[in-house]
């Protein structure tokens, strides 16, 4: 790739998306198009950070190791986690969502679409700042930047608002992003009734990807692009129109007195209905997927073998036809399986979700991105090993991301040496990166914790002793607490520049 010294691309469209780091995404548009759609006055940012980023992941996959993403949400911890050698770091929409806007709230996705923008841009700016002041403090000109990774939720709307979102993040200096396939809004953190996540149909999800992909190109931005899915907790699908999801949507196999939504929603029989008395429908109603419905309706081996043939590429409606059509010809009763009747109030329908759905969904998406990412809260290596297994099956050298988003060592199943050896272990099986999203914040209030205790009990004299003290001798890089004395560096040095204003200019003329 051709780059100016100050890092912009000067490449057409054309150059860009046939380059080595572009020309094995399939986008479903032309660059003929991207080019038309390109602002000819508009600036394109830096790659600087992002490339950084591919340069990183490309030599992890090559030695089969793996390197940690660290929650940074804010200036501080960013800076603590740049010196402690952190390699790239985290910007977690779920930790902005309930700290960052002036309506905090849950990980629903329902902050505006530039909030993480704009704290990416924060911290982008923050780097550059800190780069100034190294040079004015001896033996630390050189101290890194590090690319930084952002969480750009479900995209916030249709493609539009997910061409926005993603030209923001670029605009801040963003090296990497994540789109997720859930909706908005949906999802249950109690699991009542039974549900969980709530997924788009891969149609939908893949419009995301593609809208990303198209807002990068326009800008020329070699921003890695993530596709992550949420399936493996996920219960319910909004639309059965899409093929690729029809071997996970789940209908009733028994011919049900009343429908899910009926069932579940208080009326004048039942007022006293609600969603708790869903699992008791669902364990009723036998919930299946349609192949294993018709594998229950016939004995006939072959028959099944010519459902499988002649429903392949088939959306859930048009393979129940299938179904029904081959069971007549048999003479066979009808098959007996309903999605509609699972269907929630909100219409969506019933879903299984997990692994095999998830490496359904990702193989599907990996042309369309840089990065996969089964989002999951097990820490669980069978599954992790599973999931790369089948991927690099089909693309041996996509990158793979892992996450752990634990809050306790209880709800872990590894022992201590394992997780000591996750990162290896990750990196062997092909995972480059793995999120740590919940470092920034427990990190950042166990330091407050320890030293606002140990300051109220002690006074300032414990402040010293307790925080101050063991910060300074725990790093010999510039300390967070000094940015009094060392912002006034930079400042100081300004304001010499500057010069006192005095009449009779001697100084370097321009061009000299």
């Amino acid at each position: 790739m051709t780059l100016q010294a100050n890092g912009y691309s000067a490449q057409t469209a054309a150059e860009f998306i046939s380059s080595a780091t572009q020309a094995d995404i399939q986008r479903p548009y032309t660059a003929a198009q991207v080019e038309r759609l390109t602002p000819t006055l508009a600036p394109t940012p830096s790659n600087k950070m992002a490339l950084s980023l591919r340069a990183m992941l490309g030599a992890h996959r090559q030695a089969f190791s793996s390197t940690q993403a660290l929650g940074a949400a804010d200036a501080v911890t960013l800076d603590a986690v740049t010196k402690a050698g952190g390699e790239v770091a985290y910007v977690s929409g779920a930790a902005l969502s309930f700290a960052d806007t002036r309506d905090p709230g849950a990980d629903l996705s329902d902050y505006p679409y530039d909030t993480v923008a704009r704290r990416v841009a924060q911290l982008t700016a923050s780097q550059a700042h800190a780069a100034v002041l190294n040079r004015h403090l001896p033996g630390f000109e050189h101290r890194p930047q590090i690319p930084l990774i952002a969480d750009a939720d479900s995209g916030f709307g249709l493609f539009s608002t997910v061409m926005k979102a993603t030209r923001g993040l670029v605009d801040g200096g963003v090296a990497g992003f994540h789109l997720d396939d859930l909706l908005p809004g949906s999802k249950r953190f109690d699991h009542a009734g039974g549900r969980g996540a709530v997924v788009v149909p891969f149609a939908e999800y893949s419009q995301r990807l593609s809208a990303a992909k198209l807002q990068l190109d326009m800008m020329r931005s070699e921003a890695v692009l993530i596709g992550r899915t949420d399936v493996m907790d996920a219960t319910h699908i909004t639309s059965s129109v899409d093929p690729v999801d029809r071997p996970f949507i789940l209908g009733a196999s028994v011919r049900m007195p009343a429908s899910y939504a009926a069932f579940t929603s208080p009326s004048e029989a039942r007022p006293e209905a609600s969603a708790a008395d869903g699992p008791g429908w669902i364990a009723e109603a036998r919930l299946c997927t349609l192949d294993e419905a018709f594998a229950r309706a016939t004995p006939d081996a072959r028959l099944r073998s010519v459902f499988t043939v002649n429903s392949i590429g088939l959306n859930v409606a048009d393979a129940k036809r299938v179904a029904d059509d081959l069971l007549a010809g048999a003479g066979l009763p009808r098959l007996e399986w309903d999605p509609e009747a699972a269907r929630t109030t909100q219409g969506w329908y019933a879903y299984r979700g997990g692994i095999d759905a998830a490496i359904v969904r990702s193989v599907h998406a990996a042309p369309l991105v840089d990065m996969l990412w089964a989002c999951t809260f097990q820490l669980d290596l069978t599954l992790a090993r599973r999931y790369a297994s089948a991927v690099k099956e089909k693309f041996p050298l996509k990158w793979l991301m892992f996450n752990t988003s634990h809050a306790r060592r209880a709800h872990v199943a590894l022992s201590d040496d394992e997780l000591a050896a996750l990162p290896q272990t990750l990196g062997e099986l092909g995972y480059v990166l793995t999120l740590v999203p919940q470092f920034g914040q427990a990190a950042h209030a166990y330091g407050a914790f320890l030293g606002a205790k140990a300051t109220l009990r002690g006074g300032v004299g414990a402040l010293f002793d307790s925080v101050l003290g063991p910060y300074a001798a725990a790093t010999a890089a510039p300390l967070a607490s000094d940015w009094y004395g060392d912002m006034g560096r930079v400042a100081d040095a300004a304001m010499d520049a500057v010069g006192s204003g005095r009449a009779g200019w001697t100084g370097t003329r321009g061009g000299c």
